[in-house]
């Protein structure tokens, strides 16, 4: 049964939804193992309808630890090298590198992965895109200080200010 506090987003995405790309699967299947009693079960198993929109599903995902094929997934996305997910997370690339032979992530580095993914979802739901997203993504903007959203995401406050800008590119509010 359906958690009456997912959110339900207005907007379809044009093209390939957000929520069928499979890192996106992958995160959803793995917030859904960490919370059973939430989940819904569908033709791929349990998953959970909206990954980001409770943070104590996210909280309980984080500290199990999201299996390393969900990352690789994420870094097929073509979002990010794998040099930038190793500044990210504050590791050496040999150290990601290192994690292909380990089955989950630590939960420190889960909970960072989750906020990039997160915003990586968001913001192709927001742009309706991925492409309209990377341009937005990789460009400088005003609102967040002439920098680029995607350089902002080494802390956990830079996360928040890009899902804020989101938020309110989402809602009309533009800088």
């Amino acid at each position: 049964m359906e958690n009456s506090s997912f959110k339900k987003h207005k907007k379809p995405i044009a093209g390939k939804d957000v929520k069928d790309q499979k890192w996106a699967k992958g995160i959803r299947g793995h917030i859904a193992k960490a919370v059973k009693e939430y989940a819904i079960s569908d033709d791929e198993g349990l998953m959970v309808a909206e990954p980001f929109a409770n943070k104590m599903y996210l909280a309980n995902a984080s500290a199990i630890g999201v299996p390393v094929s969900v990352l690789t997934d994420f870094e097929e996305s073509e979002f990010f090298t794998k040099p930038e997910i190793a500044k990210m997370f504050g590791v050496t690339t040999r150290t990601l590198q290192r994690y292909s032979h380990k089955k989950k992530l630590n939960p420190q580095h889960t909970e960072k992965f989750l906020q990039l993914a997160e915003v990586v979802y968001e913001g192709v739901r927001v742009f309706e895109s991925k492409e309209k997203f990377d341009t937005w993504f990789n460009k400088p903007s005003y609102a967040l200080g002439g920098v680029t959203p995607k350089s902002l995401l080494t802390t956990s406050y830079g996360v928040e200010m890009v899902l804020g800008e989101l938020n309110a590119i989402e809602h009309g509010i533009f800088a």
